[in-house]
């Protein structure tokens, strides 16, 4: 209320959680498992924690923001603090990727 639409910079569904029928040409209905959002000079932090939130409740596992500016990234989940990473550090989703 009011529905809305978000659009992530990536989203990654597994295979048996997309429609049967296969890809749809406009909205899946499915929350993807995880989604990346690059932080970028037109989003500032209230609106990428706003869509990060909004991701979260959705249903999506995972929500990595990247900083190219910082060269920082941070991984959201629902039932934990946020996970930091800095650049060379390596990105695993276990809990989300097979």
């Amino acid at each position: 209320d009011p529905p809305r639409v978000r659009g992530a910079d990536l989203c990654f569904w597994l295979h048996e959680n997309l429609p049967p029928e296969g890809v749809p040409d406009d909205v899946i209905e499915a929350p993807p498992e995880f989604c990346v959002e690059m932080r970028s000079p037109t989003y500032d932090w209230p609106l990428i924690y706003e869509k990060v939130a909004d991701y979260l409740h959705a249903g999506v596992k995972a929500v990595v923001v990247v900083d190219p500016y910082t060269k920082t990234a941070s991984v959201y989940r629902k039932s934990s603090p946020p996970e930091s990473l800095v650049f060379g550090d390596t990105l695993t989703l276990p809990d989300v990727l097979p």
